[in-house]
């Protein structure tokens, strides 16, 4: 990708470079500039190589200069140059893949340091804390951009996995670390990047991620510790069973407590989803509970003139109707693996779930609240409980044809592929 013609691009990038040697309120501004600039890139980041590869090196080199500087405090100009590095790392092109993982390397080294030295004053400690928090973000960012690449090579070695997970135990190990949001964040990352490979840790791993669950009082890390049993779920599957009991009555605890941040229930309801699809029919033992929490969840409504509320709610909604799709196909189990189904237990669930539906597809109707989410959720619902309870499912959706037709409309409509094919499937399943 030629974004920008050569003749004015070599001058911008030696300015660039220069400015990041001005004093902290002008090297911030420019550090802020290269971030734009890699966001330019954004469409050719994956492409064999782009404008930016050329220059990848030098640039980060140099920020991580800027980072070490006297100055760096100042006008928040660390902040603004890991934050540039993060940005030239999403958008670089597949050539730069082997420089990204010798920036890991060297990532991970500076955390480690960190980890290592005790601060003796509290500005220190303070300085110690925020370079954590960056570190934590950059390695994460890395993470997700190589993906697997983080193990091949080297005989598919784990050695650079290991080490960045001893790495984030260390963190949460530290009392009161702001940095343990974003080390749940690199676990997850991790997981999604070694997959299957990531039950090594999990006897390591688990009793920190339930100490994240109950930490109320930083909902924020409460909140990534439930998107890192997520991320757990879908990397190690049915070996997360034998901690499901203790999750579980953790996640259950948290969304019946008034007090706890509203923002962390929507990702808790929809981790019983990700959990279901784990574990599978072994689910049953959570269904009674679980199904009750939903539905409560269910009634919830909000006033319908604040728009954070109506946002508010369709997040909410959007996340019991993952849950439901979760838990419906995880109880469905798997035939190619010789696991049983257990999906008729769903059966004393079907109408509420049905009504569940009923009541998005009346607001599709009447008011335009619903997110287009909510609705690709609500129609693939209907699909689920036909695919696995069939005829009387399918009856009564058809005796309710008038009333949930225009959901599948609305859905068929959207402009969104994925959505319409969500539609075109379900119709089918559903006879409509």
């Amino acid at each position: 990708g030629l974004l920008i013609p050569e003749k004015h691009f070599q001058p911008l990038i030696d300015s660039l470079l220069k400015g990041l040697d001005d004093e902290a309120r002008v090297a911030r501004n420019v550090a802020f500039a290269i971030h734009n600039l890699a966001r330019a890139f954004a469409p050719y980041a994956n492409e064999p190589t782009n404008q930016l590869s050329p220059l990848f090196e030098k640039f980060v080199a140099k920020l991580l200069q800027v980072t070490k500087r006297e100055d760096r405090t100042e006008w928040e100009l660390a902040d603004n140059a890991y934050e540039a590095i993060n940005n030239l790392v999403e958008n670089a092109a597949m050539d730069m893949h082997p420089l990204i993982k010798k920036l890991l390397i060297e990532v991970v080294k500076t955390l480690i340091m960190t980890v290592e030295t005790q601060p003796t004053t509290s500005d220190g400690k303070e300085e110690r804390e925020q370079l954590q928090m960056f570190l934590c973000g950059n390695i994460q960012v890395i993470i997700m951009k190589l993906q697997s690449a983080i193990i091949e090579g080297d005989a598919q070695s784990m050695e650079l996995p290991d080490k960045i997970v001893q790495l984030m135990i260390e963190i949460l190990k530290i009392q009161n670390a702001p940095a343990h949001s974003d080390a749940f964040m690199v676990i997850g990352a991790v997981a999604n990047a070694v997959d299957s490979a990531f039950t090594r840790y999990l006897q390591y791993i688990m009793e920190f991620v339930c100490l994240g669950l109950n930490n109320h009082a930083e909902y924020q890390v409460c909140q990534n510790a439930v998107g890192t049993v997520g991320d757990i779920c879908r990397a190690v599957e049915h070996e997360i069973d034998r901690y499901c009991d203790q999750i579980m009555v953790i996640l259950a605890k948290n969304l019946k407590d008034d007090h706890l941040n509203k923002a962390v229930k929507p990702p808790t309801l929809a981790v019983f989803g990700d959990i279901a699809l784990a574990i599978g029919p072994n689910y049953e033992r959570f269904l009674k509970e679980s199904m009750e929490i939903i539905f409560s969840a269910a009634l919830a409504d909000v006033d319908r003139e604040d728009e954070d509320m109506v946002e508010y709610l369709n997040t909410l909604r959007e996340s019991i109707l993952e849950a439901c799709t979760g838990i419906i196909q995880g109880l469905n189990g798997d035939p190619e693996r010789n696991i049983p189904s257990k999906a008729q237990l769903l059966q004393p669930y079907a109408d509420p779930i049905l009504q569940f539906v009923g009541a998005i597809a009346a607001e599709v109707n009447t008011s335009g609240d619903v997110a287009p989410s909510v609705v690709k959720g609500a129609v693939g619902v209907l699909g689920d409980l036909v695919f696995v309870l069939g005829q009387p499912v399918k009856e009564k959706i058809m005796s309710h044809r008038a009333h949930v037709e225009p959901l599948f409309q609305e859905c068929e409509s959207s402009g969104d592929k994925a959505a319409e094919q969500v539609a075109q499937w379900a119709r089918q399943t559903c006879g409509l």
